[in-house]
């Protein structure tokens, strides 16, 4: 969950580089342009260094659906809501 505006940071620990994409709900998975959606490349972790991280800012309200393109079971999804208050709530 998070609000227009909001920054999302993406932490990356592994070795090697990750490609995350992430599109609005209901538009084709991994485009960009004009679907407002994000790219984002995240360099491996190099030994003995802290993890890698990047950030995007949501400008637009609804759900993203975010995965990788080397990984396809690493998969996310935000609900960006147009109100500061929204959160979520336990069963």
């Amino acid at each position: 969950m998070a609000s227009v505006g909001a920054r999302l940071t993406f932490t990356h620990n592994d070795p090697w580089e990750h490609h995350v994409r992430g599109s609005g709900a209901g538009v084709a998975q991994f485009t960009t342009g004009t679907s407002g959606g994000v790219e984002l490349r995240l360099a491996a972790k190099t030994d003995g260094q802290r993890p890698r991280s990047g950030e995007v800012t949501v400008n637009q309200p609804g759900a993203i659906h975010s995965g990788r393109h080397l990984h396809a079971s690493m998969l996310g999804h935000v609900y960006v809501s147009e109100s500061p208050w929204a959160d979520r709530t336990g069963a």
